[in-house]
């Protein structure tokens, strides 16, 4: 399983390490903090939806960062199924 994040306009692989920024979920584990234990409190991550592949998400996760000002970054983890998270601020 091959764990991607994306910052901005830069795409990295990592294996499961992932800039402070972001939080520091490991590979198959979701980030944290959720908005929806949270309170809704921002910063926190946002479940948006699942794809069957990374490349669909990746597509997504870029729209949603720049279509609103609510989220400032997204990841997408999984396996067969690719789980597409967005950070909101």
């Amino acid at each position: 399983m091959v764990h991607e994040t994306h910052q901005g306009t830069r795409r990295r692989r990592s294996d499961g390490r992932r800039h402070a920024r972001i939080g520091r979920a490991r590979r198959g584990v979701e980030p944290t903090p959720q908005c929806e234990s949270n309170g809704n409190k921002p910063p926190c991550w946002e479940y948006y939806s699942w794809y069957w592949t990374y490349e669909r998400c990746h597509e997504v996760g870029k729209q949603q960062v720049s279509a609103h000002a609510r989220y400032n970054d997204y990841t997408c983890d999984g396996g067969a199924t690719v789980y597409l998270w967005l950070h909101r601020v």
